[in-house]
């Protein structure tokens, strides 16, 4: 997933069995800190995540994005 953000990246990626494991890198400074989280989930939460990033979306719009 691409973000505006420069100091912060999103990776899902589909495992067996319906499983997705999610990476979350944050990096305040880019010369001397990093941050990485792995996270784990089952694909049965994608729509209610689907939903909030959304609802999130149209509450705070991108400029030239498809929920502006």
């Amino acid at each position: 997933m691409e973000c505006i953000e420069p100091n912060v990246a999103i990776q899902l990626k589909m495992a067996q069995l319906g499983q997705v494991e999610m990476w979350v890198k944050i990096t305040p400074e880019h010369l001397h800190q990093e941050h990485c989280f792995k996270f784990e989930i089952d694909q049965s939460y994608l729509a209610g995540l689907i939903k909030e990033l959304k609802t999130i979306f149209r509450c705070y719009p991108i400029r030239g994005s498809v929920f502006e």
